[in-house]
């Protein structure tokens, strides 16, 4: 093997390996370091978007890089670019649900349905979205089990993380006391959870008198919270209210089962 084809054939496919090795870091540090300055507030979107442009990015100088290898053992590479139109075809034809997850995919971003990181729903099942590709999305549930979804199987989707949440509890109340009294009582314990309730992002309001049940007079009280944390904060509600309840002596009611003997 002489000097011309040893350089061509093994020193200059080494070099165009190292070469794209080192304009994919530089490009994956160029995407980095642009989203960070854009992405300031940390938004699942531009996190999304920016492991989409680097996975993009990869494959695309891989892509690159094996046509100039080839080039250089001799293949004619644009014979293989231009047959990639019949191939393509064919190749779609086999692929249509790969190019269905692919078009939901761009949509899912375009539209800003979802990001990694959103407390979303999607069919009957609630979870945190880990991972987002082109091809499928992983959603985790707080107990821990993991859905894997097509993209073009995804239909409705509900975000709780767009938006700040609301978080309600309904407290049943006893007929005997006064309503007056009792909504005196829920406005000051509405200050205290408006003191004590981590991720409030609003009024905490004492909506009024929700239903009239069996045994007992509902208020519901509200509060706007972070987004995706409404329901440790109805935790924390209710923890309050029961607790400022007691020492106002007022009782929660409950059913009771009274039995006649004889």
């Amino acid at each position: 093997m002489d000097r011309t084809t040893i350089i061509n054939k093994i020193i200059v496919p080494i070099a165009i390996i190292l070469v794209g090795i080192l304009m994919y870091t530089v490009i994956k540090s160029v995407i980095t370091k642009a989203f960070k300055l854009r992405n300031k507030t940390k938004n699942n979107r531009y996190k999304t978007i920016e492991s989409l442009a680097k996975t993009i990015s990869k494959y695309f100088i891989i892509i690159v890089c094996a046509l100039m290898i080839l080039d250089k053992y001799g293949i004619d590479t644009k014979s293989i670019i231009t047959s990639l139109g019949i191939v393509g075809a064919a190749v779609a034809l086999a692929m249509q649900d790969f190019l269905k997850d692919f078009v939901a995919g761009i949509s899912i971003v375009g539209e800003n349905q979802f990001a990694i990181g959103d407390l979303v729903k999607i069919g009957d099942f609630m979870g945190t979205v880990t991972s987002f590709t082109l091809k499928t999305t992983r959603i985790k549930a707080w107990t821990g089990e993991e859905k894997i979804i097509s993209n073009h199987l995804i239909g409705e989707v509900i975000n709780y993380t767009h938006n700040n949440s609301l978080a309600y509890v309904d407290v049943g109340l006893p007929y005997e006391e006064d309503v007056e009294k009792l909504e005196k009582v829920l406005n000051k314990i509405c200050s205290k959870i408006s003191k004590e309730l981590s991720d409030l992002k609003g009024e905490v309001n004492v909506l009024g008198l929700e239903n009239l049940d069996s045994s007992a007079i509902v208020y519901r009280i509200t509060a706007e919270v972070k987004s995706g944390t409404h329901f440790n904060a109805q935790r924390q509600m209710r923890k309050i209210l029961k607790s400022e309840l007691d020492k106002n002596g007022i009782n929660i009611p409950y059913s009771q089962l009274v039995i006649h003997n004889g």
